[in-house]
């Protein structure tokens, strides 16, 4: 695998990766009860620590990691 392979596949896993990232922080705006928004929060930090692993990588690459807007929600 090249390098220019291996930069492709983190952006697109770290793209992706924050994609379910944003939209469980908007979700978790919405729900209201204890249980399930503690259950995200958990995913959610667990997600940011995922992204930083990627973007270490992205880094030591020399590539700067792609932003995700949080999607807006009905």
């Amino acid at each position: 695998m090249t390098p220019a392979d291996l930069l492709s596949i983190l952006h697109e896993f770290h793209r992706d990766k924050l994609t379910m990232r944003q939209r469980h922080v908007a979700v978790a705006k919405h729900v209201t009860n204890y249980e399930f928004n503690n259950t995200y929060q958990y995913v959610i930090c667990r997600e940011d620590v995922h992204l930083s692993w990627l973007d270490a990588a992205l880094a030591e690459l020399g590539a700067i990691a792609d932003v995700v807007a949080e999607p807006g929600l009905p």
